[in-house]
């Protein structure tokens, strides 16, 4: 099973989960993709995401995760969690302190689902916080360098060691990302 993984204040009718979804029909039809619409709640989205592992390894499917900023931050916990591989695009590391820049009111524009975002969810977030990655091998990741929202080289930092793919140059949303899912998929080993 592949578990796509959505960022903050996005969605599962995102352009990149559009793509996602299009190249996983058309090159891996038989392989059981998993895109959950998560909550602004980090707790709920956890409980969410692990029932859908939990589930799929009880059926004796490997899962493997594919997750984007705060999704990323999201997979990795998982990933230490429950194994498997993951492919991260411009992943949010210390998410509960970036999410001090955005404390206040926010809709979300693919639900319309509104939230005031406050402490609590930063709370919440800093329990999902991974110290130290297990298995370095199992991690792709992608940053390109003029991402307006997150710091790049946190990023580096936080996972030294794995597979690292920097551009230079791109946006928080990843430019090009159609372009590299042939070797994200690859790297996931989906069968």
């Amino acid at each position: 099973m592949l578990l796509y993984i959505h960022g903050f204040n996005s969605g599962v009718q995102s352009p990149k989960a559009l793509k996602v979804i299009d190249y996983m029909r058309s090159h891996f039809p038989d392989v059981h993709l998993a895109l959950p619409q998560l909550s602004f709640c980090p707790d709920q989205s956890i409980e969410k995401l692990s029932a859908l592992v939990q589930k799929a390894q009880k059926q004796g499917r490997a899962v493997h995760y594919l997750g984007s900023s705060l999704g990323a931050y999201y997979a990795t916990f998982l990933r230490e969690r429950y194994g498997g591989r993951a492919v991260l695009i411009n992943p949010a590391v210390k998410a509960y302190e970036v999410l001090h820049n955005f404390i206040g009111k926010h809709k979300n524009p693919y639900t319309g689902e509104e939230v005031d975002v406050s402490l609590t969810h930063a709370k919440q977030l800093q329990r999902y916080d991974t110290q130290a990655l297990s298995r370095l091998d199992q991690y792709s990741v992608y940053l390109q360098t003029a991402d307006e929202v997150l710091d790049y080289k946190k990023a580096v930092w936080m996972y030294q060691g794995c597979h690292l793919n920097i551009e230079q140059g791109g946006s928080h949303h990843f430019d090009r990302f159609e372009n590299h899912l042939p070797e994200m998929m690859n790297f996931l080993n989906l069968t």
